[in-house]
């Protein structure tokens, strides 16, 4: 994170010293803060929560950039009970579990189209991205109360699941999984520039985190600041 800020501190400051002309750049470096949750099978047990974003991009052509991305993600768990011994999508619940505080960290390599023909050298750049993502998740779980689990043994037996050939869960004892998957991305946006070179980042996006059993989506949406990188 800090060569992060100093990538971007280091942008500012050749752009205070040799202002670009227009947009014809190298490419860009910017901050955004982020709202961001996950939906789909995991919108009950996680709440949406703040977040924060490094990105860079390098001019390619006229037409296209190429971006990667790295932040951090913030969720807070809504102590859902996970009651499968296969939960889907698998984010590392244990049966018996509760969900806990969420962390996600996500590195996201993108292609860029830039909408100029649409913006026709305005103030205003409107882009859409796609690209790949690798996602480093780290996840709180703590042990329901005994009489839960004493429930959740008895229902397994009944059924005969097997339970003795899952880890046991033990009452009230919290836990950390480690989840690190890859997945995809898609992000639309627009830059609002200024003279200087520098820009504000208005932006939406989607990602899918492929896990063993479903596709787990998460959407942000986020501000920025950023700046224009100074030409060859």
């Amino acid at each position: 994170m800090r060569f992060a800020v100093s990538v971007i501190g280091l942008g500012l400051g050749l752009l205070v010293a040799n202002p670009g002309s227009g947009l014809a750049a190298t490419g860009s470096v910017g901050v955004q803060g982020t709202a961001s949750d996950l939906f789909d099978y995991a919108a009950d047990d996680f709440d949406g929560g703040p977040g924060i974003n490094f990105f860079g991009t390098y001019r390619l052509n006229e037409t296209f950039d190429a971006r990667f991305d790295a932040g951090a993600r913030f969720l807070e768990g809504n102590e859902t009970l996970n009651r499968a011994f296969f939960a889907a999508p698998d984010l590392g619940a244990r049966r018996g579990e509760l969900t806990g505080n969420a962390r996600v960290l996500p590195f996201t390599l993108d292609l860029v189209y830039r909408g100029e023909k649409w913006s026709q050298g305005r103030f205003w750049l409107p882009y859409v991205a796609v690209g790949l993502g690798f996602y480093d998740m780290e996840i709180e779980y703590i042990g329901a109360d005994q009489a839960t689990l004493d429930e959740l043994q008895d229902e397994a037996e009944e059924f005969d699941m097997h339970p003795e050939n899952y880890p046991e869960v033990v009452a009230g004892e919290a836990r950390t999984q480690h989840v690190y998957e890859f997945g995809w991305n898609a992000k639309l946006g627009v830059n609002l520039y200024r003279t200087s070179g520098m820009f504000v980042n208005l932006e939406s996006g989607v990602h899918g985190i492929q896990t063993d059993e479903r596709w787990q989506p998460m959407w942000d949406v986020a501000i920025g600041i950023g700046a224009l990188l100074p030409v060859d």
